[in-house]
């Protein structure tokens, strides 16, 4: 998991948010793709509730490269935009 970790970059938008933001799911994924080389649009899922994001899903290798994510349609949010929640504290901190 550490090692995963140290792979993904988050982008610096999404790190530490004060106010919770609406964003569109191309934003999210054109954020993600942008900080992390390899990455594409089909290697990712963003989820969310009825009105928040709630995760986003990046496939991977066995050897940390990115992949194509199969199998995630059901975790797929079908919203136009989405609230960007503000990040607790003990989560601003993870590396």
């Amino acid at each position: 998991m550490r090692k995963a970790r140290a792979v993904v970059k988050i982008p610096p938008e999404f790190l530490a948010p004060a106010d919770s933001a609406s964003v569109s799911l191309d934003d999210i994924a054109a954020a993600f793709m942008r900080v992390n080389s390899g990455l594409s649009r089909q290697g990712l899922a963003v989820a969310c509730d009825s009105s928040r994001l709630t995760e986003i899903r990046l496939c991977m290798t066995k050897d940390f490269a990115f992949r194509d994510c199969v199998g995630l349609a059901s975790h797929v949010c079908s919203r136009d935009k989405i609230a960007m929640p503000v990040l607790h504290a003990d989560m601003n901190g993870m590396k």
